[in-house]
């Protein structure tokens, strides 16, 4: 697509490379400069059109993909058809003494239906409870696999940490009404309900072991913040009082003789004369610790009322108890932050709430699970010894290297791609008010799925390797019922999260060093965008847009794959840096929390705790970065109130863009930090594709864009496209220590038309002829630029000083470049020109490296790294 606009008709060029004497090549070499001294700039109109990659990339054939997948799934039907066979091939593995690794390989085997079930007819924003969306018939995705991974995970007390709004509290009163033997609905609606999701389909024997079999206690510490000790202990009996209160009232109608046929509990006249003094007892304690909680105290109660009636369901009931308590950090993050809290009553408050959980979560014979969720880990800032057992999984954990094979949370918070191709599907189907009569329908469900892909995913929690916003997807599609037509819809630059409010935090953080917080500002901004450009020819965007339509197949195969990224980082040493301040755990960054609004913070706390926060995800398990665009654009605004950065000379440690040679046209460094790039990339051979060159020398060169270069793939000029072009941007002006370079690039892969291996080719006795071919690949690549792109260049380069045309060839993981340099003169008369400026040996002596060798020949500039 040209910047006007207009569809591109461009088909790629044949790359042919001929052979030649040696001669030959050095008279090819000198025309290069023949006439060039001088020549006068055309009046050519300043413009250009560009092309992002419109060719998809594809590293594995989808045929070959829906294949495999066709038989996988051929191989699940046949299961279903045999219930003994499918209970013991899979649900065996899913018994609750399974290993981590058990549950990893078997519950991601594929289901019959790729894409997620969706229930309810309308889209309903700040609901979390399992039972409204159930009874109002709201849009509800099916995350009832997640149960399976909760309920067999060996751990008996395990914590989920990862940002707001991404649907853990939803996911907490589903997993309730799935467990509890009391639960929002009656147990034959919730029955009903549940038998429609996936974990019934899936994993039957689950489903009947653990549906509606457990006495659920759910705390939600949510708006948790006393200011004392007193105070935070009749917050807790409330909590406790509140949380006890259905199955005081169970005991209750034992007593009294009421039936309780919903609950499915067979108990003998006997057995419950047995049980009533215990249970009278109980309930007089319940009911004079609830009438009389805020007239007198009842400290020595708050860490009793639950584990005593979790004993009593127990013993005389045999029903075990699940504990599930949502933002479990959150009265310790107030502890922290509560500048109103007297000195030392901040540590009280905190160990108040440790003792509370501890005496449920710690040594308790009647608990089967216990769940916690919140936004922060607070491990080292005030669970203390009690709550030890507590095994924590953050979005990192499940990632190779980290300290958990599985997490059990990665298919319980966000949307999957899988998700949100079922809300696609739901909401044109049967929602979107005007849908009737299109015959559209298809192609926009691409588009959407496509633009939400782009929009709100780069999430990541354990092996799950697309995690979308849920609240941002679902509040998208609600906007989309005011829109009539698939050519009205905006796709980029809503802020759905940031204005729930989640910049607040952000906004009071203060900084006390500013250089290092600009550093990894620069590196993960940059970053971001390198792999937004990559992402375009590469993965499941770009092999998506290339479909004609998608099916549920299609979303499978493509998503059950690692999106490629890039091998080069921006700035390798920060990024190893940042990951290790983001997965660290360490209590100097958690305390961070205490002075988050009243005190400046280091950089590295600050990262830590943006990651907590979701602005920063794990990429894989030694990368981090940004997200989305959303989250960018809040990181930016950010940054910019903090540093106010302005120029390239701000930026301490000389920065990527600098160093490639970029800013002064130095194209010996350039080489040298390509060479160090290729020098990490696996997987290239003598059949590697220029394309994927190409993209990975683009990708290279634009940061760039951070001091006001505009870096274009596949640009558009008079005589054809040329492959990158880097030129001043309209931001230039603000970088001054940027010189006003314009660069043309084409580029070339050497083809052997024979059979020799890498190593044959660089023996003794073929080496010299390798370089010669490669040499004579380069030379055409730079007339290339001479016959169709140098008028238009030098038309284009009117406010430049410099122009370099730069001839590339590529060969496994080496290359050699060639380049051409004009500088901008002007006659007696005023009148620009470009005159070329031969290299010399004097300028460039002690420039070559042992890795990139520097040659001269007639004013041009060779950079390789082939005989080296």
């Amino acid at each position: 697509m040209t910047e006007s606009g207009e569809p591109s008709s461009r088909k790629r060029r044949n790359r042919r490379i001929s052979s030649s004497s040696s001669e030959a090549i050095a008279s090819k070499a000198t025309r290069l400069t023949d006439d060039q001294s001088s020549f006068t700039e055309p009046a050519v109109e300043h413009r250009i059109s560009r092309e992002y990659w419109a060719e998809a990339f594809e590293s594995t054939s989808v045929s070959q993909i829906h294949s495999e997948l066709a038989e996988d799934i051929g191989e699940q039907l046949r299961c279903e058809t045999n219930p003994l066979e499918r209970d013991s091939n899979r649900d065996s593995l899913l018994e609750y003494q399974r290993t981590p690794e058990h549950t990893a390989s078997s519950s991601y085997g594929p289901t019959v239906s790729p894409r997620t079930r969706i229930k309810g007819r309308t889209i309903a924003l700040g609901t979390s409870n399992w039972d409204v969306f159930i009874r109002r018939d709201s849009t509800l995705v099916d995350k009832s696999m997640a149960i399976a991974d909760i309920v067999g995970y060996p751990a008996s007390v395990i914590a989920g940490v990862y940002p707001r709004r991404m649907g853990k509290t939803t996911f907490l009163d589903t997993l309730a009404n799935f467990l509890d033997v009391i639960g929002s609905l009656p147990r034959s609606r919730r029955e009903e309900e549940f038998r429609q999701c996936a974990i019934y389909e899936s994993h039957p024997q689950i489903f009947n072991r653990h549906f509606a079999k457990y006495a659920v206690f759910r705390l939600d510490l949510k708006t948790q913040a006393p200011a004392t000790l007193d105070e935070a202990e009749n917050c807790l009996l409330d909590i406790a009082v509140s949380a006890a209160e259905p199955y005081v009232e169970l005991l209750r109608g034992l007593v009294n003789g009421d039936a309780h046929t919903d609950i499915a509990i067979e108990l003998d006249e006997s057995t419950i004369r047995k049980c009533k003094p215990s249970f009278q007892n109980y309930l007089k304690m319940y009911d004079t610790i609830a009438s009389m909680m805020y007239m007198q105290s009842f400290s020595g109660a708050v860490n009793t009322i639950l584990p005593r009636l979790m004993g009593l369901l127990f013993n005389h009931l045999g029903i075990e108890s699940v504990l599930l308590v949502d933002e479990y950090d959150a009265p310790y993050l107030g502890a922290l932050r509560g500048t109103h809290i007297e000195e030392g009553m901040h540590t009280s408050i905190m160990d108040a709430y440790s003792k509370f959980l501890s005496a449920m979560l710690k040594n308790n014979k009647y608990l089967y699970k216990g769940i916690l969720v919140g936004v922060f880990d607070v491990r080292n800032a005030g669970l203390g010894s009690g709550l030890n057992n507590v095994e924590t999984h953050l979005a990192h954990s499940g990632l190779a290297d980290s300290s958990y094979s599985f997490n059990p949370f990665q298919r319980a918070f966000g949307f999957s791609a899988q998700d949100v191709w079922g809300l696609v599907n739901e909401f044109l189907d049967s929602q979107w008010r005007y849908r009737e009569g299109r015959d559209d329908l298809p192609q926009f469900k691409k588009e959407l799925f496509t633009g939400c892909l782009k929009q709100f995913d780069g999430y990541r929690i354990g092996q799950s390797r697309y995690v979308f916003n849920p609240y941002a997807v679902l509040r998208f599609l609600e906007m989309l019922q005011r829109i009539d037509s698939p050519d009205k819809v905006i796709y980029s630059g809503h802020n759905f999260w940031i204005e729930t409010g989640s910049m607040r935090a952000v906004n009071s953080i203060r900084a006390e060093s500013i250089e290092d917080l600009q550093r990894f500002y620069t590196h993960l901004k940059t970053s971001f965008l390198q792999q937004l450009e990559y992402r375009k020819s590469a993965g499941a965007e770009a092999s998506l847009e290339s479909a004609d339509y998608i099916d549920d197949m299609l979303v499978e195969s493509i998503c059950s794959q690692d999106q490629p990224r890039i091998s080069l980082e921006y700035d390798q040493e920060t990024g190893k840096e940042l990951t290790a301040i983001c997965f660290s755990n360490s209590s100097s960054y958690s305390n961070g929390l205490a002075i988050l609004e009243v005190g400046a913070l280091d950089a590295q706390t600050i990262m830590w705790i943006l990651y907590q926060a979701g602005y920063l995800a794990p990429i894989s398990s030694n990368r981090v970065g940004i997200p989305n665009q959303e989250v960018l654009r809040a990181l930016g605004d950010y940054y910019k109130r903090v540093v106010k950065f302005t120029s390239v000379s701000a930026d301490p440690r000389g920065p990527a863009y600098q160093i490639r040679g970029i800013c002064s046209g130095d194209l010996v460094q350039l080489a040298i930090s390509l060479n160090e790039l290729f020098a990490q990339m696996s997987g290239l051979n003598a059949n590697t594709p220029e394309k994927e060159y190409h993209n990975a020398l683009f990708v290279f060169l634009y940061p760039a864009k951070e001091v006001g270069f505009d870096v274009y793939s596949e640009a558009s000029m008079e005589n054809g496209f040329a492959d990158i072009l880097v030129f001043p941007g309209a931001d230039h002006r603000l970088f001054p220590q940027s010189q006003q370079n314009y660069f043309v690039f084409e580029l070339k892969c050497f083809r052997d038309s024979g059979n020799m291996s890498y190593k044959q080719h660089m023996s003794m006795g073929n080496r010299e002829e390798t370089h010669r071919r490669i040499r004579e690949s380069t030379i055409e690549a730079l007339q290339q630029i001479q016959e169709r792109y140098q008028q238009a260049a030098a038309a284009r380069a009117s406010l430049c000083d410099w122009m370099f045309l730069v001839g590339v060839t590529f060969w496994f993981h080496r290359f050699e470049i060639a380049v051409l340099r004009f500088k901008k003169a002007y006659s007696a008369h005023g009148n620009p020109s470009w005159e070329n400026k031969p290299y010399t040996n004097n300028e460039l002596d002690g420039a070559a490296t042992d890795r990139v060798s520097v040659e001269i020949n007639d004013g041009v500039l060779f950079l390789s790294t082939i005989s080296c």
